[in-house]
């Protein structure tokens, strides 16, 4: 989890301010983009 947090707050530092529900968008990217990483360790 704490991948996902780091990745989160290196997206967040890059991009420019973003509204909320902006943040929210991108933590939901991150999120279901690791969830895939997870999918395809299984089959590794």
């Amino acid at each position: 989890m704490q991948r996902l947090e780091k990745i989160e707050s290196e997206l967040m530092a890059v991009l420019p301010p973003v509204s909320e529900e902006k943040k929210k968008e991108i933590q939901e990217a991150v999120h279901k983009a690791s969830k895939n990483d997870e999918d395809d360790d299984q089959y590794a």
